[in-house]
């Protein structure tokens, strides 16, 4: 895909994402919509005609796969938008999300076709992922390991373990992307608990970090992933600044929509914004 299939196949999963947390009246709509890109680039986007995830709904379990984690869990809907859409369930499970005896549980788990290394709970995802690529390194195997974290879960003292332990063992073939879209549910990240100078800390703890002044922007994303691929002996984290709440006008950069589903008159302005523009 190109950047502009990649923009549009963004605008489908945002739709996907709204439509299905309005029908069920439940789902972090503002949360979820700072991560979209950097999922539509993992599972989508290709770098030298290779896909940049190598994963196939046809041979979900086979030996080459890549794996993608998400440890930011409130943005499950757009993690299940995608895998829908690549065939690992059929797309009506989205009605369903979060329900009672449904498929889609409201935090990603193992039991989810395409999810592994589910994670119920803030910063586990890390260590997690951690995990498997210490047993992939072991293996001498070439998959990578993709997690996904937002800047909150930083506040968690289980995160810089992991971070520790993951440039002990030199695990290169670990790719952290941070989410940081500055809002929580109490309010900005930098009230609830500062987290800033994140590269730094990074950095202090061995990893080698890539800044993405855009976490939206397809082009700097990408940029950042090519050169994960010269990285050796260290892990790597990938750091966006993002909006939370990105491309709902009125959401963007509020606390009051990071956990919230969208109301009927809300819907009814952007879902025609949106679907304008695919």
């Amino acid at each position: 895909m190109n950047n502009d299939q990649l923009a549009k196949k963004s605008i489908q999963v945002r739709l996907d994402v709204l439509t299905s947390a309005h029908k069920v009246g439940f789902g972090a709509v503002g949360s979820t919509m700072s991560v979209v890109e950097i999922l539509v680039a993992l599972y989508y986007a290709e770098i030298g005609g290779r896909k940049v995830v190598q994963i196939d709904a046809a041979k979900p379990g086979c030996a080459d796969r890549d794996y993608v984690i998400l440890s930011k869990g409130q943005a499950a809907l757009a993690q299940y938008a995608i895998l829908a859409d690549l065939g690992f369930f059929d797309k009506s499970e989205l009605d369903h999300y979060a329900q009672a005896n449904a498929l889609l549980s409201s935090r990603p788990t193992g039991k989810i076709p395409g999810i592994v290394g589910g994670c119920v709970s803030y910063g586990y995802g890390l260590s997690v992922a951690c995990g498997l690529a210490m047993s992939l390194k072991a293996d001498r195997k070439s998959n990578r390991v993709y997690v996904v974290v937002v800047d909150e879960e930083l506040q968690k003292g289980q995160i810089w373990e992991a971070a520790q332990t993951a440039a002990h063992y030199n695990l290169d073939n670990l790719v952290l992307f941070v989410d940081k879209d500055k809002m929580q549910v109490d309010g900005a990240v930098k009230g609830v608990m500062d987290v800033d100078c994140v590269q730094a800390k990074f950095e202090a703890f061995g990893w080698k970090v890539m800044k993405v002044v855009d976490g939206h922007d397809f082009d700097q994303i990408l940029q950042a992933v090519v050169k994960s691929y010269t990285i050796s002996r260290r892990p790597i984290c990938i750091l966006c600044e993002t909006v939370a709440g990105r491309g709902i006008g009125f959401a963007e950069r509020k606390a009051g929509y990071h956990d919230v589903a969208l109301s009927a008159g809300e819907m009814s302005e952007v879902i025609p914004k949106l679907s304008h523009l695919i």
